[in-house]
Formats: C-alpha cells, sequence, structure tokens
C-alpha cells in the first residue's frame, strides 16, 4: 500500500470517527455504563444484513472506462440499521462492503474531496445524525437524497452520487449534507446544503476512456430548496438549485483537456396523481449554465402506469405497463471554448421507456423492459426476474443487450445472475 493511499484511509476513517463520536458524545455521556451497553446491543440487534452474490458475462468487451473484462463475479455485504439515540434525535447507517474480480476498488471509508477514481472496498453508503420536532427536523451527515415523481427515469433525480465501477451493480451513494425540514400539515419545504460538493462518481469514466483527459474534481458547495406538497388524489414538487450542474463538459484548462461539471443554476419540478387504476406522472428541469461553459438545456420525462385486472385471466397475481417519456431541449448553445459539452452524456433525450411488470406469485416477478432512442432508432432491452426460494432467500436474474451493437459499443449488454440473503 503506497503512502498516498494510506494516507487517504487513515483521512477518511478519522473524519467518519469524529463525526461518530461527535454526535454520539452528549447521548452516550447522558447515559450510565448499564444504558450504553444497552443501546449497543440494541443497535446490533435492529441491524439488517443483506449478503449477496453474483457473476455477470458481458455480451462483448467493455471499454476501459467502464469493464475491461468479459466476466465478473463479486460478493457484498450491506448493514443497515436505525436506532433512536433519545426521543428526538437517532442515528442512521448504512454500511456496504465489496469485493469483486477482477478489483477495480482502492482504500476504505473515503472522506469529502477525495479524488481516487475507484470506488472504495468499504463505505457508507448512509451516515447521519436526525433530529426532529414537531414541526422541524434537522440532518446532517451523509444521506441519499431521491427526488422525482416518474417511473423508469427521472432528470431530477439527479441529487445523488452513483456509482459506476461496475456497470451490472450502478448504486446510489450518499453525499454529505445539511439539510434543514419544515413542515406545513401534509407539507414539507427542504433546504440541503452539500458542503464539499457532490462526489459523483459518474465523471470517472470519462476520464478512464481517454487517458489524455484529467478530471477537475467536483467540490464547490452547493445548495437546493424543495417544497412538497401533498393533496387530495395528487402531490406536486418544486424547487431550485445553485452548485455543480447536472453533466460533465470537457474544456481546454492550460493546454490540457479537463473534464469539468460546471456551475449552474436549476430550477425543477414534478406532479403525480391517481385515478383508480391509473398512475399518471410527469418531471421536468430547466438547467442554466453560468458563463455559458455549456448549453442551457429543458430535461421533462411523462408517463403512465396502470394496474392491469388482466392478471386474473392469465391466473396471476398480477400485471402492471408503466410508459415514460423522455425529452431534452435546448434552449442555448455553449461558449466555443468548450471543447464538449454535456449533450452525450445527457440520456434519454428522446426516449420512450417501457415497462411490462408480471407478478406470478408472492414469489416470483418477471420484468420485460425496452428503451427505444428515437434519434439513434436503436432499442435496449430488458428480461429479469426475481424468485424468492424462502423469506431470507432471493435468486435474481437479469439480462439487457442493445440493437444494432458493435465491438466499439458499450452497452452491448450483460447477464447477470445473483443470490442474496438476508438475515
Amino acid at each position: 500500500m503506497s503512502f498516498l493511499l494510506l494516507k487517504n484511509v487513515c483521512q477518511g476513517a478519522l473524519f467518519w470517527l469524529c463525526f461518530i463520536g461527535f454526535f454520539s458524545f452528549p447521548a452516550i455521556t447522558d447515559a450510565d455504563s448499564d444504558s450504553t451497553w444497552g443501546l449497543v446491543e440494541d443497535f446490533v440487534e435492529n441491524t439488517f444484513f443483506e449478503l449477496r452474490g453474483y457473476t455477470d458475462a458481458y455480451h462483448q468487451r467493455q471499454n476501459p472506462d467502464l469493464y475491461q473484462d468479459q466476466y465478473g463475479a463479486g460478493i457484498q455485504l450491506r448493514a443497515e440499521s436505525y436506532e433512536a439515540l433519545t426521543d428526538n434525535l437517532s442515528l442512521n447507517i448504512s454500511l456496504r462492503a465489496r469485493i469483486e474480480h477482477p478489483d477495480y476498488r482502492s482504500g476504505i471509508f473515503p472522506g469529502p474531496n477525495q479524488n481516487d477514481s475507484k470506488s472504495p472496498y468499504v463505505d457508507f453508503q448512509v451516515m447521519n445524525i436526525l433530529w426532529e420536532g414537531e414541526e422541524n427536523a434537522f440532518l446532517v451527515g451523509k444521506d441519499v437524497l431521491k427526488l422525482g415523481f416518474s417511473h423508469l427515469y427521472s432528470p431530477v433525480d439527479r441529487f445523488h452520487t452513483l456509482d459506476w465501477t461496475i456497470p451490472a451493480h450502478n448504486e446510489p451513494n450518499g453525499d454529505f449534507q445539511f439539510s434543514f425540514f419544515h413542515y406545513r400539515e401534509e407539507d414539507t419545504i427542504r433546504l440541503t446544503v452539500f458542503p464539499f460538493g457532490q462526489q459523483d462518481l459518474r465523471q470517472t469514466g470519462s476520464s478512464r476512456q481517454n487517458p489524455n483527459l484529467t478530471l477537475e474534481q467536483d467540490d464547490t458547495p452547493s445548495g437546493l430548496i424543495i417544497y412538497d406538497a401533498v393533496r387530495r388524489g395528487f402531490d406536486f414538487s418544486v424547487g431550485g438549485h445553485y452548485g455543480a450542474g447536472a453533466y460533465p463538459i470537457t474544456q481546454a484548462l492550460g493546454g490540457t483537456r479537463t473534464v469539468v461539471v460546471p456551475e449552474s443554476a436549476s430550477l425543477l419540478g414534478g406532479v403525480i396523481a391517481t385515478h383508480n387504476a391509473w398512475t399518471l406522472f410527469a418531471d421536468g428541469l430547466f438547467q442554466h449554465s453560468l458563463d455559458r461553459e455549456d448549453e442551457n438545456f429543458a430535461r421533462l420525462s411523462i408517463g403512465a402506469s396502470y394496474a392491469s385486472d388482466i392478471g386474473g385471466l392469465l391466473n396471476i397475481d398480477g400485471f402492471t405497463p408503466t410508459l415514460t417519456y423522455g425529452l431534452d431541449e435546448v434552449t442555448n448553445k455553449a461558449r466555443s471554448t468548450t471543447l464538449s459539452t454535456s449533450r452525450n452524456q445527457r440520456v434519454n433525450a428522446n426516449n420512450l421507456l417501457s415497462e411490462f411488470r408480471f407478478e406470478i406469485n408472492s414469489d416470483l416477478v418477471i420484468t420485460l423492459a425496452d428503451n427505444y432512442s428515437f434519434n439513434t432508432r436503436k432499442h435496449q432491452f430488458g428480461v429479469g426476474g426475481a424468485y424468492s426460494l424462502t423469506d431470507s432467500i432471493t435468486l435474481a436474474l437479469a439480462n439487457t443487450f442493445t440493437s444494432q451493437s458493435t465491438p466499439e459499443n458499450s452497452s452491448g449488454g450483460y447477464t447477470t445472475l445473483s443470490v442474496s440473503l438476508r438475515f
């Protein structure tokens, strides 16, 4: 282990030890030793564990920015726990440990602003302290912030880190944040500040795809405000964001091609409504790039889901089709000094996504999916299923493939088989 790697590991571990100690110490010191041990026992007893093993086969060799081998396997242990420290104070933890072959990981417990392009072996997906009162609440720490009402894909769901180390298993990872909540009857106002920016692993793929590119780490503080409202028959949300944009661009900085995330201001919102078996939804986002480093664009997703009663005719428990259309419209071009805008990074720019979910019974679910691009005239198909052997053991199989794929196209698809044990 190199000195630099050891230094990063120690810094990350020290950061999280200080975080846990700072917020837990008052609650622990207020209790005697017996109650302290009782708190620890309750915390362990309330922890949910999931051990998952998986093996992947890629239909064609992937580009270097994603996966260099056609076959892979891994084991992941996830631990989730919630513990009430006092009547108003709670500790929330989700820990993930993963090992894989081939090995594309480095370090453990990274702190904010560590710029290793590889994902850690062990890290907190969630690690926060939450104080809740009758009308207000405060959260500090690492949390996964998911937004949007649209099923299958939402352009506003962009305020959490994604781990793209393994294409078949990209999972959300929390960002360090301070959040304030104010409750008014059924409505909620949320103000979130990301003091270290969003450590978004989506950026790392661009740097590995081309060794001549360098990555400028996103560490600029940003802020987000969201108003969520619940009404009879429908919900809606509106909000704004100022800070790093949703997608990276390429610029020439100091004679070097550099991947950066431009500073931007965004407006966003969404609505969802239900009527009998129908669910209708829509989400939209407009991003304005400061200094015209990137294009200004508007993105929209709109669709519907229907809980069909045809399941009875098919002798199955249920059948639910879902359709979502994604649209991307450029409202202003980027300045000429930008080498590459985020256009190619903005997925589902003119796409129709569909999913057909068959609930065979309480143990078996089969899903058929398709993502059709009207721009490229290509389909990305998917078929998968999950079968519960017992209440604790689940087998899952997923297969994706793309029409008209070529050896140079990294989206040629994959097959993955996994088994999960919950205890």
